[in-house]
């Protein structure tokens, strides 16, 4: 019974997860349909229930591994615009601006992997420290230091790259910055 409660309440942000770390959205599908299969064969081992969140996440992520080892490819954030919309509507609208996320969004994709899955699982996921290290197999500490340089990298990233202005509504706006702007 706990797992259809696990299933009926985790399943669309676990997709979105996933989605977030592979290109296709059929594996994305696979990969939740297979974390929620390995959870009902597991759930005996699962005892606190408050933990079922990130004990899940923690499946689907060794998945995604085990896909990435299998087709011997990197952990990749998706780029397709259609599907990052969908997946940034939160981080959008802590922002209070949508122009600003796809330029975020594409800053983002030059953090190195260690530090993206940490930024991801705590703004996006809104994953607490402890949750994370379990998901990740880290130290609660090093999710604090990972996401504290995840931060830092990413905001060298925009000042280097981004421009930020107010549009004529007088809303904030990020925009690359030109480069052959130099006359």
């Amino acid at each position: 019974m706990l797992l259809i409660e696990l299933q009926d309440q985790y399943y669309d942000s676990l997709k979105r997860f996933v989605q977030f770390h592979v290109k296709k959205q059929w594996i994305a599908e696979d990969i939740v349909q297979e974390s929620f299969m390995k959870a009902h064969k597991n759930i005996d081992s699962l005892n606190d229930k408050a933990k079922a969140k990130p004990w899940l996440y923690k499946i689907a992520w060794n998945l995604c591994l085990n896909f990435f080892k299998k087709n011997k490819k990197e952990p990749e954030f998706l780029l397709d615009q259609n599907k990052v919309a969908s997946y940034l509507t939160d981080i959008q609208s802590k922002m209070e601006q949508d122009e600003m996320g796809d330029c975020v969004q594409n800053k983002i994709q030059k953090l190195p992997i260690k530090l993206k899955q940490v930024l991801s699982l705590y703004d996006i996921e809104e994953f607490s420290h402890k949750d994370i290290s379990l998901i990740l197999d880290i130290s609660v500490e090093t999710t604090k230091t990972r996401l504290h340089r995840a931060r830092k990298a990413l905001k060298e990233i925009l000042q280097r790259e981004c421009s930020f202005q107010r549009d004529n509504r007088d809303i904030f706006v990020c925009l690359p910055k030109e480069k052959n702007n130099d006359h």
